[in-house]
């Protein structure tokens, strides 16, 4: 692995470990992570697009871990 490669790794890694530990506090600032026209696909809901639907989907699913 060079230098660039290297570099770019421990970008990646940094961005993941504050998205897991904004997902733990239940932080909104995770959406800055995301671009407007992000998507991320949830196996039981299908793909959400953009931020708002990725916040819908974050704030549903809080109400659904809450209740275990």
């Amino acid at each position: 692995m060079n230098e660039k490669t290297s570099t770019l790794q421990e970008k990646r890694e940094e961005v993941a470990v504050r998205y897991f530990r904004l997902v733990d506090s239940a932080d909104p600032a995770i959406l800055d992570l995301f671009t407007d026209d992000a998507q991320m696909f949830f196996p039981k809901f299908g793909i959400a697009t953009g931020k708002d639907q990725i916040a819908a989907f974050a704030q549903g699913f809080a109400g659904q871990t809450r209740q275990l």
